[in-house]
């Protein structure tokens, strides 16, 4: 089972690494210079980022799995730990999570505008 789980944390950070690079890009480029266009960019591509960790099948796989950590090594343990620690919280529907992103968004948002605010009433 070990190799089982080894193989499934390599092919997780494969899958995840381009995603949350992605969502990170995407975030700065809203940050630096929001356009309604990188908002939608920004909320996609957390979406798609985030709807890894929703996905059921593999977190039954990984609760199966907790037991089995005790064997792994150190390292592999805390890679499980926290890939397990993620799914956890997302483990809802696709629209729930559409909703919880956008609200996310909305507030980024509103902060973003009062930094403008305050930034321009200073000069």
């Amino acid at each position: 089972m070990s190799d089982e789980i080894a193989a499934f944390i390599k092919e997780h950070e494969r899958t995840v690494e381009p995603l949350y690079v992605d969502y990170n890009i995407k975030f700065w480029e809203l940050s630096t210079n929001a356009s309604d266009e990188r908002e939608k960019a920004a909320v996609e591509a957390k979406q798609r980022y985030l709807q890894v960790y929703s996905n059921k099948d593999d977190f039954r796989r990984l609760r199966a799995w907790r037991p089995a950590t005790r064997n792994l090594s150190d390292v592999e343990a805390r890679q499980f730990k926290l890939i397990y620690d993620t799914y956890v919280p997302n483990q809802m529907s696709d629209q729930v999570l559409r909703d919880i992103v956008e609200r996310d968004r909305c507030a980024g948002l509103r902060a973003h505008e009062n930094r403008r605010r305050i930034v321009a009433a200073d000069r």
